[in-house]
């Protein structure tokens, strides 16, 4: 397996990319980085092209100045510039969580750039009111267990609140 960076929308990303099959780009959620999707890379072999990538703020991959937060089309843009620095298109993008709504983004502005997509946990709670309003309260909740008692407290409210 080799580690490189490549250009992303304004920063550097760090990835890793094994096999020469076709273009599988696994993209990881929140809270973890590239070397999440270690089994499924090693699962998938050498007949598959896997590209893992740490999204911008994480892992290896570079922070913008003055980074506080990312939104999907930020991370879109990353995953775009990727699959044509890398010339990993069309891929099969594999998100997972936050990841997914990226995918789905480049998958609609870009769909030339993308073979398909599988969607893992998509947090589509944010698509309805019901849904977001039940987000609002969990990141409340989040925020109050950090505040009492750090990743340990935000921890332990993300696992009282679901």
């Amino acid at each position: 397996m080799s580690a490189a960076t490549v250009e992303g929308a304004g920063v550097e990303l760090a990835y890793d990319e094994r096999g020469s099959g076709e273009p599988v780009v696994l993209v990881h959620g929140l809270a973890c980085p590239r070397s999440l999707w270690h089994e499924t890379v090693e699962a998938l072999g050498d007949g598959a092209r896997t590209i893992a990538y740490d999204r911008r703020g994480y892992g290896d991959s570079g922070v913008p100045e003055d980074y506080r937060r990312t939104t999907v089309e930020e991370q879109a843009d990353d995953l775009i510039a990727l699959l044509r620095a890398l010339d990993a298109a069309p891929a099969v993008l594999c998100g997972l969580s936050f990841a997914t709504l990226a995918c789905l983004d480049a998958m609609a502005r870009e769909p030339d750039l993308v073979r398909a997509a599988v969607l893992v946990e998509p947090p589509l709670l944010w698509l309805v009111q019901e849904g977001a309003e039940a987000m609002s309260q969990m990141r409340a909740a989040l925020e109050e267990g950090a505040v009492r008692g750090g990743s340990a407290g935000a921890i332990d409210a993300f696992a009282a609140h679901v």
